[in-house]
């Protein structure tokens, strides 16, 4: 048996990532005919009729993913914009606040550095993602 106390936590990350969401299910009320229009361009029909992602287009998924890293009471989110730029999103989870300016003092508080490397390291982003940065 382990004493708590004699046990030392190491803090660990936790990464997260999304899937390709397409604009349409965002929605309340979608239909299924803008929902095929969005999602159709990603596909291609195999030689038996198999529906697969076109591996020509799996960058552009990527594109399109939201992901994140939290370390102890921190979020560092990236978000896709348009042009493959992506916004980054700090967030102190314990006081709930947020920013998206390096430069305020929550992000002086913050590991920013840090968790941008883990970010980009973990989840290998690069060009066809768009890779973070201040």
């Amino acid at each position: 048996m382990f004493n708590r106390k004699q046990q030392k936590e190491k803090a660990r990350y936790f990464y997260f990532s999304s899937g390709f969401t397409p604009d349409a299910l965002k929605r309340l009320n979608y239909s299924s005919k803008q929902l095929l229009t969005e999602v159709a361009p990603y596909l291609e029909l195999g030689k038996h009729g198999e529906l697969f992602i076109s591996p020509k287009r799996l960058n552009d998924l990527f594109a399109q993913t939201q992901y994140a890293v939290m370390y102890q009471h921190w979020l560092l989110a990236s978000y896709p914009v348009k042009n493959r730029k992506r916004i980054l999103v700090l967030v102190n989870l314990k006081t709930g606040r947020w920013t998206v300016d390096r430069q305020t003092q929550l992000a002086k508080q913050a590991p920013f550095v840090t968790l941008l490397k883990k970010l980009n390291q973990h989840f290998s982003l690069h060009a066809a993602v768009g890779k973070c940065s201040v």
